[in-house]
């Protein structure tokens, strides 16, 4: 059985706490961005990619786990990004 206290205390506080009736959902969020950018005098050329993950808690009255989502997507790196590391 997972509880509130076990999840904060594996991922920590949730990006945001929405109050229902009788439940309490957390809700993850992690952004990650990865920038180029070129800044010449008269040109200026910037590449931004944004990745997100979510997770989300779903907690009974008790503050028992009763359901979770997650995202599912596979994030591809591009191969600018691969070639660079």
């Amino acid at each position: 059985m997972t509880t509130e206290k076990d999840v904060l205390k594996i991922l920590g506080p949730p990006s945001r706490v929405v109050p229902l009736k009788k439940r309490t959902v957390f809700y993850y969020l992690l952004e990650h961005d990865y920038r180029v950018g070129l800044n010449l005098v008269l040109y200026i050329q910037t590449d931004t990619k944004v990745r997100y993950d979510r997770a989300v808690f779903f907690f009974d009255e008790q503050g028992i786990l009763e359901n979770h989502a997650f995202s599912q997507e596979k994030i591809v790196e591009d191969e600018d990004e691969d070639s660079s590391s």
